[in-house]
């Protein structure tokens, strides 16, 4: 049976007071709103990759200890932390071409889809 992920709510709560930072700051430096970092918490809700990647960022907690298992197992090796963070910033940067060319978006996703095997075959 595949166990259910849920954010280490334990580790975020202890970032967040050492931080000295309520859940309703976090959500605005996330930029989701306070019910939806509840409810991530609380394992209602998961974050989109980007906004796993933000939680991660702010709380300074690496992507592979952010996610567990529902028996409290880390299911994300480093090398798909890795992965997982490559892809969020790829996925920022073509998002910054909104208003560019379809020619540039396409050369530039060409280009991205090279990178992303760069660093993932020496990753492996």
């Amino acid at each position: 049976m595949k166990q259910k992920r849920f954010l280490n709510s334990k580790l975020i709560r202890e970032k967040l007071a050492e931080k000295n930072m309520t859940q309703t700051e976090l959500a605005k430096k996330i930029g989701v709103s306070h019910s939806s970092v509840a409810h991530y918490l609380y394992g209602n809700n998961a974050p989109s990759l980007a906004n796993l990647q933000k939680l991660s960022d702010v709380l300074e907690i690496p992507l592979n200890l952010l996610v567990v298992n529902s028996d409290g197992s880390i299911p994300i090796s480093d090398a798909m932390a890795f992965e997982l963070q490559l892809h969020v910033f790829c996925s920022r940067l073509l998002g910054r071409l909104d208003g560019s060319s379809l020619a540039n978006k396409e050369e530039f996703a060409k280009m991205v889809k090279q990178l992303e095997q760069v660093f993932l075959n020496e990753s492996n």
